[in-house]
């Protein structure tokens, strides 16, 4: 089935385009699935995503930095309690540095795909992580997505400006693993 909204031809049986995530329709207006008619109509599909509020660049901002002030004072604390007294050598930066890699992972990829759906930030501000179809993402997808802002850095954070201008709010981050960042009462 041909996109409406990028032109990327997806496999009959998605409900989401795999390239923008836009929903997918055929040429009688019907959604796309799996169904033995070729299509299933969704009941409440439309109203739902009218309904959806995504979260832009601002809000998402403002929860990475709740989430990253949350995360420097254990990160802190540990490498004084680990290298207190090493000095600064490479070796103790080098450990202190993937410690703090693994932790803001585990931390990220934990929150977003339990059913909370939100790191601490995120849910300060009042915004989830979801798939394309609005569910709860698993912890391979949510360790992607965080692995994938490294994508959206080297990009000069062209990749996070994304969300400001892309029509879902996505980051590059978000389309590489097919998910959304929305309000909370849209669940």
């Amino acid at each position: 089935m041909i996109c409406s909204n990028c032109g990327i031809d997806n496999d009959d049986n998605l409900k989401n385009c795999r390239s923008c995530g836009e929903e997918l329709t055929d040429s009688s207006g019907r959604f796309g699935g799996s169904g033995d008619d070729g299509g299933d109509m969704w009941p409440g599909a439309a109203a739902r995503a009218a309904s959806v509020e995504y979260a832009g660049f601002w809000k998402r901002a403002l929860a990475t930095m709740i989430d990253n002030i949350i995360l420097v004072v254990p990160c802190t604390f540990l490498g004084m309690l680990l290298f207190g007294g090493a000095g600064d050598t490479r070796e103790a930066a080098l450990v202190y540095n993937i410690i703090n890699i693994i932790l803001f992972w585990l931390y990220s990829a934990f929150m977003e795909s339990s059913s909370r759906q939100a790191t601490i930030g995120k849910s300060v501000i009042g915004i989830i992580v979801t798939d394309i179809n609005g569910e709860r993402i698993s912890f391979y997808r949510a360790s992607g997505r965080h692995f994938g802002k490294i994508v959206s850095s080297v990009t000069l954070g062209v990749g996070f400006i994304m969300a400001g201008f892309t029509k879902k709010k996505q980051a590059l981050h978000d389309l590489m693993f097919d998910c959304l960042v929305v309000k909370k009462n849209n669940q």
